[in-house]
């Protein structure tokens, strides 16, 4: 990636969000999905415009807007710019969030109810089943994100796509596609056993053991000097 030079908050977020949507691009079809990030004050959102290629976009094309949603700069933002809204006022340790339409969250998300963790990788993750929400009414869907917000990381919609969220783009990325590979690993374990029911699942005690374990062990958060 080409080095740049940040001036302001704003050309940093707009870069960010540009970065990661190369990222993104790699599993959601043609001008679909969204991404978002709050500024630091929480008084502005950034988010990817409405029905542009991803592989296209520049900096002065991402949306700006206010918290009420009124368009600052940029191209016009995303349909679902409200539902980020929503949820960014529901929870204030949210900075970013990410709306995808990637293959095995919709495959999953036609054919099953719920992910249930059957791997360990799943339970490191997320530490629960990733709900499948049926949202047959779009008058309220942001307000159900928003809630669901409070206790999930992921969340599928039913017959659509994902949602994922987090405390920045990075962790936001990480959700998603750690989400979209329990659904894989979901889906082609089915594939081995018409009867879903006979596929083992982790019980209770051993998704709280790897989770916490993953949690509080995994990665490289200090370094130590001599």
């Amino acid at each position: 990636m080409n080095k740049k030079v940040i001036l302001n908050e704003q050309d940093d977020k707009r870069q960010e969000i540009i970065t990661y949507m190369k990222e993104f691009s790699k599993i959601t079809p043609l001008t679909s999905g969204n991404f978002s990030i709050l500024s630091e004050k929480r008084d502005k959102l950034f988010i990817k415009p409405s029905g542009v290629y991803m592989e296209e976009i520049c900096l002065d094309d991402i949306s700006v807007v206010d918290i009420s949603g009124k368009l600052i700069s940029g191209l016009r933002p995303s349909v679902d710019t409200n539902i980020h809204l929503s949820v960014y006022k529901a929870n204030n340790k949210i900075n970013s969030i990410a709306h995808v339409h990637s293959e095995y969250a919709v495959i999953t998300s036609v054919l099953f109810a719920v992910i249930p963790v059957i791997t360990t990788f799943h339970a490191d993750h997320f530490g629960k089943e990733i709900k499948i929400i049926d949202w047959s009414d779009l008058s309220i869907l942001a307000n159900t994100l928003a809630e669901y917000s409070k206790n999930e990381s992921a969340v599928l919609l039913k017959q659509h796509g994902l949602f994922a969220w987090g405390s920045n783009l990075s962790e936001t990325y990480n959700n998603i596609f750690a989400a979209e590979e329990c659904c894989k690993i979901f889906y082609k374990t089915t594939l081995s056993s018409i009867d879903t029911k006979k596929i083992l699942t982790l019980d209770k005690s051993k998704i709280l053991m790897h989770n916490l374990r993953f949690q509080k062990l995994y990665g490289n958060s200090t370094k130590v000097t001599a």
